[in-house]
């Protein structure tokens, strides 16, 4: 039986405290690793969203490997750990467990799934300044949520799509698109280059 439950979710702010949205989500997420017992469940969402990414990224990672990982005095508790942080998933993949150091034991532990959905094309460019060149410049995707849990990694982001359905004008999607496009080049490239320097 579960003993309780602890929740981080959701996005919002104490100011009348003196308390930034970050400095509540981290206030929380203090309570659960406090408190939490081995028949605890809890619930985190989008935990490190309030700072820059590196720090909520690291803040994130360290929070998910203490939950996920026993120590002598404490079982871990129950979780269901949501991320926005793609490479935070793939370091508890099963294709990495094997990699990593045996202090990360605990990622046995982890189970991975994702929010299932289904894509339609939109019509949408992504680059409205250049019709002739096609290659270049694939239409957004209609994203439907099928909101089914399925196992493994989503494979990126669908911002965009949500950004369209949201009902953002054309001329912003596309150009959102083309520079998310960019970032996603960009972050191959520097992902190639430190492959090759390793």
């Amino acid at each position: 039986t579960v003993d309780r439950v602890f929740t981080r979710i959701g996005a919002r702010d104490a100011t009348h405290r003196g308390f930034s949205t970050l400095r509540v989500e981290l206030g929380e997420m203090a309570t659960v690793h406090q408190a939490a017992t081995g028949r605890s469940l809890c619930l985190i969402d989008e935990l490190g969203r309030g700072t820059s990414t590196h720090d909520g990224y690291a803040i994130a990672h360290a929070s998910l490997c203490a939950l996920a990982t026993a120590s002598p005095t404490a079982v871990t508790p129950l979780s269901i750990f949501s991320t926005h942080y793609h490479a935070l998933a793939l370091e508890f993949s099963t294709e990495n467990q094997d990699q990593e150091r045996s202090v990360d034991a605990g990622r046995k532990s982890v189970q991975l799934g994702y929010m299932d959905f289904r894509t339609h094309a939109t019509g949408v460019k992504r680059d409205r300044d250049d019709d002739t060149n096609s290659a270049k410049t694939p239409v957004v995707e209609k994203v439907q949520f099928l909101y089914r849990l399925v196992p493994g990694i989503c494979s990126r982001s669908y911002g965009v799509e949500v950004a369209a359905k949201a009902g953002l004008p054309p001329w912003v999607v596309t150009e959102a698109a083309k520079y998310s496009r960019k970032m996603q080049e960009s972050a191959a490239d520097a992902h190639h280059l430190q492959c090759i320097k390793a």
